[in-house]
């Protein structure tokens, strides 16, 4: 049998680093110079596979090493993310507030005796 290997897609990383330092594509081309401009930006982050020399261009603004943007497989971190966050927490009951332990006849008991 043999195992399919899942394509790094760059621009898709490079779009969830954007949005993890939340810039918007605009923001990115400020970051970026006169040579970008959002369409450009837009179709960069349509590409699978980006040359070297743009993602070391645009990693640092990122903050991410080439590496990281090179190499992230999104789908797997999801998975590992999201098996951290289960229904069953240990609340039983469901009420989200807690548990009120106000009784308003003892305040009014302890105004009255206070005379």
């Amino acid at each position: 049998m043999t195992e399919v290997k899942k394509m790094v897609h760059h621009g898709r990383n490079i779009a969830l680093f954007r949005n993890v330092k939340k810039y918007n594509q605009s923001g990115l081309v400020k970051l970026l110079g006169n040579k970008w401009d959002q369409k450009k930006i837009s179709d960069l982050e349509m590409e699978a596979e980006i040359d070297e020399t743009i993602l070391k261009e645009i990693a640092p603004l990122l903050g991410v090493e080439v590496d990281v943007l090179k190499e992230f497989k999104s789908n797997e971190a999801g998975n590992n993310f999201y098996n951290y966050f289960q229904t069953n927490n240990g609340q039983i009951g469901g009420n989200p507030y807690g548990t009120v332990n106000f009784n308003p006849i003892e305040k009014i008991l302890s105004f009255t005796s206070a005379r």
